[in-house]
């Protein structure tokens, strides 16, 4: 079985970005057969770093927890009789699960014990 991830695009809107990031970029494609939007969580302590930036690359690309991570956890369980897999993400939204009221400096910082992602799994596979 051979799995192709396209990447993860993060959708979430442009306030919530570090400045600094940069997005990566995804092959998307049109065929798709399978769409499942779900949440997702990864805990702060394990994608926590000193700057915004290394943070949000974190959530999306530590190779363990991320958001990258789990998604190819999931496909690998829910394709396993399935020869070619290829599929992208969309991050639609992220939030946390404790951020303070009206402290825009506390996003992607040491406040939240997990980060949510809604999130839009794309999969076409022969």
């Amino acid at each position: 079985m051979a799995i192709v991830n396209n990447g993860t695009r993060v959708l979430i809107p442009v306030r919530q970005l570090p400045d600094g990031l940069v997005l990566p970029v995804v092959h998307t494609f049109d065929d798709i057969q399978y769409r499942r939007t779900m949440e997702i969580s990864v805990l702060k302590s394990d994608v926590e770093s000193t700057t915004q930036v290394a943070t949000m690359e974190n959530i999306i690309t530590e190779p363990i927890v991320g958001v990258s991570a789990q998604i190819l956890a999931i496909i690998t369980e829910d394709f396993t009789n399935t020869e070619n897999v290829q599929y992208f993400t969309d991050v639609v939204s992220l939030t946390s699960t404790n951020t303070p009221d009206g402290k825009e400096d506390a996003w992607l910082t040491d406040v939240a014990p997990s980060y949510v992602m809604n999130v839009v799994i794309y999969v076409k596979s022969n």
